[in-house]
């Protein structure tokens, strides 16, 4: 079972699933201050559980950018690759 000092650990680490989890058991929930429940509702409420989908215009976005990421990173693998450059520089670098 949880303890007093788990709650304070999940509401400043801002876990939204774990504040979640500690706010649906009941035993536990009863003995929490009520700074502690706005703490761990709070993280909750920041993490964005329970709001539903993402609107899709966000998520075209959030998928593009994991799209040019992709890119980023497999072009790191070739040796004229920008990526490739400025790592090689910047292991030239702390060689010298």
């Amino acid at each position: 079972m949880p303890t007093q000092r788990d709650a304070g650990h999940v509401a400043a680490a801002g876990d939204g699933y774990a504040a979640r989890e500690v706010l649906s058991h009941e035993g536990f929930r009863t003995r929490l201050t009520r700074a502690e429940q706005q703490a761990l509702s709070a993280a909750v409420q920041s993490s964005g559980l329970g709001r539903g989908a993402i609107p899709a215009d966000l998520m075209a976005d959030l998928l593009s950018a994991v799209t040019m990421n992709e890119a980023t990173i497999s072009c790191a693998g070739h040796e004229n690759s920008p990526a490739a450059m400025v790592t090689g520089a910047s292991t030239a670098i702390t060689r010298s």
